[in-house]
């Protein structure tokens, strides 16, 4: 494997015995039944020397530079792409191009910048991640897909995906007459896990499922927004033949049925326009200390956000998708991703906002189950607690549709 790279650093997540890298003349040696990296220099060269090696830490990341050559000696591995910014991370950090003070936006007002069409840096971020999983069947079919759910997804969260796969994210409550097509497709996006047994496990799953979308970032919150560019990035190359997106988090009910009926039936004009549709809001910038969303001033210069679709469910349509993907290559990152969202919204300009903020449960709430349809709600952020009421929510919803209910499994 040769690869290019002028402004990225290497992290090896890897399922083999032995990854060497050459790197700038230097020689690196993971030995993956060991967790730690060893490094042998100068370059070794065919039948040369003995070489003594230098015992790092693990996780130490490599500077890029040029070529790169790889050699994967046994099984297989992984390469995560890391932008430069930070001499070395251990596991427990988070790859990416987040480089804490001194960022763009706490160089720029946002505010400013976009009104007077100033926020255009080339090459700001240009998502280069390759891709490890790719759905199969979802999009490649003559007839235009309706509405693509995209379900934001942590490897880890299996059980959350099978549920989903079941209920509301299911195709075949919305079949077209006489064919096996759905108006309704679902793909799941996650990053990189660091543990090979959740990698087996997800290997095995797309294998059966084909719906798994997986770019070699790792999957943590501080990578957020590089999970949301690769299902926009996805949707734009891929999926041009739906017209609606749906995207939510894993942990999260949808009457889907309600849902698809209001975008039906939405008026003309309103067809025409791009938009998005979920629990909006212009909040303030977060700044309480040792929490996990406080930002500086010199992370974000402004005070206020700009308006944006709260991350855990939202409607938009797929040309909107598309305006902002190709947006987002000359907009700069920003770690939060639905803030980042609301940035490339403003910066394209034309996309309306539509408050349905009452139709969402937006945290957890014990009685669910019992009031989701009672109170009309669109969406519910189940959270951790209550993912398993995904089963008896929507059966109530296929009561209310006069549809056979589903069997809900044993915990």
């Amino acid at each position: 494997m040769v690869r290019k790279h002028t402004r990225t650093k290497l992290y090896c997540v890897c399922q083999i015995s032995v990854l060497i890298l050459a790197v700038q003349g230097m020689v690196y040696f993971f030995f993956l039944d060991k967790p730690r990296l060893l490094k042998a220099g100068p370059r070794l060269e065919q039948g040369g020397t003995e070489v003594t090696y230098e015992s790092l830490s693990p996780g130490l990341m490599l500077s890029g530079g040029g070529r790169l050559s790889v050699n994967l000696t046994q099984g297989r591995g992984k390469l995560v792409s890391l932008a430069p910014g930070q001499k070395r991370v251990e596991r427990s950090h988070p790859l990416g191009p987040y480089e804490g003070p001194n960022q763009y936006y706490g160089k720029h007002s946002v505010k400013y910048q976009i009104s007077a069409h100033k926020l255009e840096v080339e090459g700001a971020n240009l998502h280069e991640f390759n891709y490890y999983m790719k759905p199969r069947g979802i999009c490649d079919i003559q007839r235009e897909v309706f509405l693509l759910i995209i379900i934001h997804s942590r490897p880890e969260n299996f059980k959350n995906r099978n549920i989903i796969r079941k209920t509301w994210g299911s195709p075949e409550y919305f079949l077209v007459s006489g064919s096996r097509d759905s108006l309704v497709k679902t793909v799941f996006v996650l990053g990189l896990s660091l543990n090979n047994t959740i990698d087996a496990r997800l290997d095995q799953e797309n294998a059966l499922y084909h719906d798994l979308i997986q770019e070699d970032y790792r999957d943590h919150y501080r990578n957020m927004t590089y999970k949301h560019m690769a299902s926009f990035k996805w949707i734009s190359q891929n999926c041009n033949n739906s017209k609606y997106v749906l995207k939510a988090d894993d942990d999260v009910m949808a009457d889907i049925f309600t849902v698809v009926r209001l975008l039906q039936h939405l008026p003309q004009a309103e067809k025409e326009k791009d938009f998005i549709m979920g629990a909006i809001t212009t909040p303030s910038v977060y700044r309480k200390k040792n929490t996990q969303w406080y930002v500086t001033t010199e992370e974000y210069r402004d005070n206020t956000y700009q308006t944006y679709p709260m991350g855990l469910a939202y409607v938009t349509t797929t040309r909107a998708v598309n305006r902002m993907f190709r947006a987002s290559l000359t907009t700069p990152f920003y770690w939060i991703d639905d803030v980042y969202v609301g940035i490339l919204a403003a910066k394209v300009g034309g996309v309306n906002f539509r408050r349905i903020n009452g139709k969402m449960a937006l945290w957890f709430m014990g009685d669910i189950d019992k009031t989701f349809l009672k109170r009309g709600y669109y969406f519910a952020h189940l959270q951790s607690p209550g993912v398993h009421f995904m089963w008896t929510i929507f059966n109530r919803l296929l009561s209310r549709e006069h549809v056979p209910s589903i069997k809900i499994p044993k915990k």
